[in-house]
Order: C-alpha cells, then sequence, then structure tokens
C-alpha cells in the first residue's frame, strides 16, 4: 500500500518564510493561525472591513466589537482548520482565554501585513556610515 503525502507548493513555503503563523490553544487542543489572503477576504466577507486599509485593526478588539474580533479569529483558522465552525469558537473563546488568543492573533496577522516604508528615506540612499565597517565608512581621499 503507497501512502501519499501532499507537500507544500513553492509559495506556500515562501509564505511559511515571510510570515510566522502563530499558535492558540483552544478546547484542549492547538490551532495554527495563518493570514494569507484567503483570510483576509474571508475577513472582508463577514465583516465589510479591508485589513489592508490603515486603522482597520483598531476595529478588531474584543472589547469594542466581539464579533468582529471573532470573525478575524475565524477567518485565521481557516487556511489550516476549515472544519473549525463559528458555533465552536463562540464555545471556545471566554474571559478566560480572550487574552492569549488576541495576543497569538495580533501577532501572526501582523507577520503577514507589508511592512511600513521608513516615511521620508529614499530606498537609494546611502547607507549611514555607522552601519559600514570601518574601512568602509572612510571616505574614498582619506585611503591612501
Amino acid at each position: 500500500m503507497t501512502t501519499v503525502v501532499a507537500l507544500p507548493t513553492a509559495s506556500e513555503l515562501l509564505q511559511e518564510e515571510l510570515a510566522q503563523p502563530g499558535f492558540v490553544l483552544l478546547d484542549g487542543r492547538r490551532y495554527k493561525l495563518a493570514f494569507p489572503m484567503r483570510a483576509v477576504l474571508l475577513y472582508k466577507k463577514l465583516t465589510g472591513d479591508n485589513l489592508f486599509v490603515e486603522g482597520a485593526l483598531e476595529q478588531v478588539n474584543p472589547q469594542k466589537d466581539p464579533e468582529r474580533w471573532l470573525s478575524c479569529l475565524e477567518a485565521a483558522l481557516q487556511q489550516h482548520h476549515p472544519e473549525v465552525t463559528r458555533e465552536q469558537l463562540e464555545l471556545w473563546v471566554d474571559f478566560g482565554n480572550v487574552s492569549a488568543v488576541s495576543a497569538a492573533m495580533f501577532e501572526t496577522l501582523k507577520s503577514y501585513l507589508p511592512q511600513p516604508k521608513d516615511k521620508g528615506k529614499s530606498p537609494n540612499a546611502p547607507a549611514p556610515a555607522a552601519d559600514l565597517p570601518a574601512s568602509e565608512s572612510q571616505s574614498p581621499s582619506s585611503i591612501v
């Protein structure tokens, strides 16, 4: 009997390197969180909000809007645990674990979002001299 194992695709491997999936403990089991585009689109479908819009994360808060927060958790679980239902999450998340789940969810989400560019700094600007080894930070005229 031959066992077939599904290997990750190149894009899945790249995504794993670029973004760090998180983990949460729910109902005594460990679940993997991820925010690929599929999760971002599901979150938008569930809430009408776009996670790529500046300030969107401020709305994902269990104290302000527990339904929106739960939608974000639901979306984060779908990549690796599509069998988990909204109803299960409503039973598994409570005051005792909401802080830990929130922390894991936001850490994971931040690792998937594009990193902000340093405003006012040109991508073509020379590296600061402090970042260069001593021999490279000297001006050409001082090297004899």
